[in-house]
């Protein structure tokens, strides 16, 4: 089933609190059209890479032909939306599963004699968790509800997966977006650590401005996720 059939199924909305933290009433919510990029390899390459074009030129730090590459590769299930307005595209946002970090957390037990344990925890950050991968909007389309709109339809989504987090790294640029949303930013620098047991707990590190944000989906899920300073690394 391709996720833009996913996607037009009837969603359980947020609760009421968060709806009201993304719009002070119904009048903010933007006018763009939204649209989920579904799976259709043959057809949707294109529309990936004109998204990654977009994602490269809002985004000062993101990876050229990032979406397109994990496209090709084992990544095609990751959700992407775009906004559009007057078929201008103004916003995008791609999330999914963190593939390269679990791939991290399974080093690390290597290295640390706890293989069996990181690979458990890999496997339930591959299921049930979501990096927010890339997100923007056209700065001529800024402050019309439409950042908030894209994250609000992630978060849903997620949601119906029954995916325990959302995660990311917000630029110094995104901060104040982010703290205005449902969305917990960290302090500066520090990690965020994310373990499904005492003995297996993944770090990472962040330095800069940027921030480690996260929204927990479940408070019961497979995954607890928290926050270490710089001084105690």
């Amino acid at each position: 089933m391709s996720l833009f059939n996913i996607f037009r199924r009837k969603k359980t909305p947020l609760p009421e609190d968060q709806n009201r933290r993304f719009y002070r009433s119904d009048s903010e919510r933007p006018e763009a059209y939204f649209k989920v990029i579904g799976d259709d390899r043959t057809a949707l390459i294109g529309e990936y890479q004109a998204i990654d074009q977009f994602f490269s030129e809002h985004i000062a730090d993101t990876t050229r032909n990032k979406l397109t590459n994990a496209y090709n590769h084992k990544q095609a299930d990751d959700l992407v939306i775009v906004a559009y307005q007057a078929q201008e595209l103004v916003g995008a946002i791609w999330a999914g599963a963190p593939h390269n970090e679990a791939d991290g957390a399974i080093a690390m037990g290597k290295m640390q004699g706890k293989q069996k344990e990181m690979e458990r925890l890999a496997q339930d950050m591959r299921q049930h968790s979501w990096m927010l991968h890339d997100m923007a909007v056209h700065p001529k389309y800024r402050r019309r509800g439409i950042g908030f709109e894209l994250l609000n339809r992630v978060i849903e989504e997620a949601s119906s997966k029954e995916i325990d987090l959302l995660w990311g790294v917000a630029s110094p640029e995104s901060v104040a977006f982010y703290k205005r949303s449902p969305v917990m930013v960290m302090p500066p620098e520090g990690a965020l650590t994310i373990s499904n047991s005492p003995r297996a707990k993944y770090g990472l590190p962040i330095t800069g401005e940027s921030r480690w944000i996260h929204c927990r989906l479940r408070q019961t899920g497979a995954l607890d996720v928290g926050y270490v300073p710089q001084n105690r690394l």
